[in-house]
C-alpha cells in the first residue's frame, strides 16, 4: 500500500510539472517515444503515449535494437508494441543503430513536422 501511495504522489508531481508544458506549447506537434523493440512497452510508456494522445499530438515510436531480433521477431514485436500502445503500426519506426537503418526515417518525420 505504501508503494502505491508513493507511485501516485510521483505521478501527480509529474503531471503538475508536465501539464503546463503540453498545454502552452502551440508549436508542439508530436511526441516521439524511444522503445526497445525487444520489450513490451511498460505502464509508464503506455501512460506517456496516452498523455500525448490526450494532448492531440501525433505519436511516433522509435523502436531500437532491431538488430538483436530476427525479421519475424521484429514484425511480431512491432505488432505487439502497436497493439499495447494503441497506435498504428506505421507510426512505429524500427531502428538498427549498428547499421544506421531507420535513422533517416526518424529525421524525415521530424523534418515533416517542422515544415507543417
Amino acid at each position: 500500500m505504501v508503494m502505491r501511495q508513493v507511485t501516485v504522489k510521483v505521478l501527480l508531481a509529474f503531471a503538475k510539472l508536465i501539464d503546463p508544458y503540453f498545454a502552452k506549447r502551440d508549436q508542439l506537434k508530436a511526441m516521439i517515444i524511444v522503445l526497445d523493440a525487444r520489450r513490451v512497452p511498460s505502464n509508464d510508456d503506455i501512460q506517456m503515449v496516452e498523455y500525448g494522445k490526450e494532448s492531440h499530438l501525433a505519436i511516433f515510436a522509435v523502436c531500437t535494437k532491431i538488430d538483436k531480433l530476427s525479421r519475424s521477431q521484429t514484425l511480431q514485436n512491432l505488432k505487439k508494441i502497436s497493439m499495447t500502445l494503441g497506435i498504428q503500426e506505421n507510426a512505429l519506426i524500427p531502428v538498427n543503430s549498428e547499421k544506421k537503418q531507420g535513422l533517416e526515417v526518424v529525421w524525415e518525420k521530424i523534418d515533416q513536422l517542422i515544415v507543417q
